[in-house]
């Protein structure tokens, strides 16, 4: 190596030297840039958005099973049951909801006591995915093939305006199902929306119903009205609008794959890669950055 090369290099040493002894070190035993991400982190998750998965069918065809979802947060107000691990534990019936929720909104709630085996001790909220159909105050009839929502009918059961739609069921099995288009009006303006029907079926335990909805609560449904558990049947019940933690905006991954949900925080561990690998096999590509409405 010449004389001039090896001048060369050692000027290239010495600015790098330099640049890491002039560069500001951690310093040891102080975690300030560490608590500030983890804090930004929980304060977004709280109070902008936050990812969820769907695990049933019952808002199908709007939401499938194995759709992951982000949560809009901003999308009605932020509450107590926003708070991460401890939210759950509050809850007000007539706390203020925004003006923006209407009939046929989106809305991610939680119930009392139902909470998600996060991991060893950690409990969250289970979120549950639902409808709004009626809002406080309002009534709502149900006949053996309607609704009507004040006296304004939201769906009439006629099979030569059905639409075939084939739907997986969360055991893996198939069913042929009647889809139909729901409207729900809000000060005259409607909303209309995808319904699933099962053939030669009724409404279960709903026929000629008539039901008002108190003060500070909401009537939810599926859009899978024969396979969804919500407002309709007891211990369900109307939700409370302290409950609400806010409402699906878009759908980030989607797959075909199912899997148990009750597992050991171990045995969750253990299948993470594999459950990874087959999700990615059976992704459904195209419901990827599909807005919810």
């Amino acid at each position: 190596m010449t004389a001039n090369a090896s001048s060369y290099l050692e000027k290239i040493r010495a600015k790098w030297n330099s640049f890491w002894n002039e560069k500001p070190k951690h310093q040891e035993g102080t975690w300030t840039e560490e608590i500030i991400a983890i804090l930004a982190i929980l304060l977004v998750r709280t109070f902008i958005a936050e990812p969820s998965m769907v695990p049933s069918e019952s808002m199908s065809p709007t939401l499938l099973t194995g759709d992951f979802i982000i949560i809009n947060k901003f999308a009605y107000r932020s509450s107590l049951v926003n708070i991460p691990l401890i939210g759950g534990l509050f809850v007000s019936n007539n706390l203020a909801v925004s003006k923006s929720i209407k009939r046929g909104s989106l809305l991610v709630f939680t119930k009392p006591g139902d909470y998600d085996h996060f991991f060893a001790f950690i409990y969250l909220p289970r979120h549950y995915t639902k409808r709004a159909i009626a809002l406080p105050e309002d009534t709502i009839r149900f006949s053996s093939h309607s609704v009507h929502v004040n006296d304004e009918q939201v769906f009439l059961r006629d099979i030569s305006k059905a639409k075939k739609y084939t739907l997986r069921h969360d055991d893996a099995k198939y069913e042929k199902m009647e889809l139909y288009q729901a409207c729900l009006k809000n000060d005259g303006v409607p909303h209309f929306y995808p319904i699933l029907f099962s053939k030669n079926q009724s409404f279960p335990e709903t026929e000629e119903m008539t039901y008002t909805v108190p003060n500070g609560y909401l009537f939810a449904m599926g859009s899978n009205f024969h396979n969804s558990t919500d407002s309709r049947f007891a211990p369900f019940g109307d939700v409370p609008m302290g409950r609400i933690v806010g409402a699906p905006f878009c759908v980030i991954f989607s797959t075909n794959a199912l899997f148990s949900r009750n597992v050991s925080s171990l045995q969750w561990i253990v299948e993470l890669p594999w459950r990874i690998c087959v999700s990615l096999y059976m992704a459904r590509w195209n419901r990827i950055g599909i807005i919810l409405k």
